[in-house]
């Protein structure tokens, strides 16, 4: 099985992954579950955080309340946590890596 999750990071899901030995940040703010709203995700908003106008939130999940087979998953399996793609692009590369063990990068 590969699980494959967009727009979220390592970091974002797998907070109680840390004691393990997961290179994941283990001190961000826990986020609410459900989000009290969202951040927008249009070009806008994206080029505001390019250029430094609007600071990204960075916050997570509790790992084992909000998503437990997540972390059982990733606890009884392989688990990926250092490679993201350095371009500014769609999700090619990070797919390529997945099914091909390497990518463009």
């Amino acid at each position: 099985m590969v699980m494959v999750q967009e727009n979220h990071t390592i970091d974002n899901y797998f907070r109680g992954l840390a004691p393990y030995g997961a290179n994941v940040a283990p001190d961000w703010p826990i986020q609410a579950n459900p989000p009290a709203s969202d951040q927008p995700h249009d070009r806008h908003a994206y080029y505001n955080w390019l250029t430094g106008q609007h600071k990204a939130t960075r916050t997570q999940f509790d790992t084992a309340t909000d998503i437990p087979f997540y972390a059982y998953l990733a606890l009884t399996g392989a688990f990926l946590e250092n490679h993201c793609s350095g371009f500014g692009t769609n999700s090619t590369p990070n797919h390529l890596l997945i099914v091909g063990g390497q990518s463009p990068t």
